[in-house]
């Protein structure tokens, strides 16, 4: 596949953070997943503030949509209308099935919108499909 991709899963749930993790091993990809809980942590931690100052850049940012001290929304919209973040894939990842969420994520920038399956077999699915998101925007940029 190339080099290792490196994962952002911002999840406040660690039953989710947990799942995500089993179904990143089940499907061999090869990724390193960092794990925040919360919007603030997201930006701090692409921005290598406070704690995650040696943090490496995501290829990947995985967002919960209802996330404490800062939503999944307001996440896309600040990686998205910034230089520095703008190109990081972007996937929200929630149980909300609601079209009001999915187009408002979808207009702030967001890569995907995906919904949380409510079965162990459907996650190994996800994980299959954001590995294609990133295998084709390797592919698009010319780096595999």
């Amino acid at each position: 596949m190339g080099k290792k991709v490196n994962i952002l899963l911002a999840e406040d749930n660690p039953a989710d953070k947990m799942l995500f993790e089993i179904g990143i091993k089940k499907s061999n990809m090869d990724a390193q997943i960092f794990w925040v809980t919360d919007g603030v942590q997201v930006m701090d931690f692409l921005h290598n503030a406070g704690d995650f100052a040696d943090s490496p850049k995501p290829d990947i940012v995985i967002l919960d949509l209802n996330m404490p001290r800062k939503d999944g929304r307001e996440v896309v919209k600040e990686i998205k209308k910034n230089k520095l973040t703008e190109k990081i894939i972007t996937i929200v990842f929630t149980t909300s099935d609601a079209e009001t969420d999915r187009h408002v994520c979808i207009k702030a920038g967001a890569d995907r919108f995906i919904i949380k399956p409510l079965e162990f077999d459907g996650i190994t699915k996800i994980v299959k499909e954001i590995e294609s998101i990133w295998l084709s925007s390797q592919s698009s940029s010319g780096t595999v």
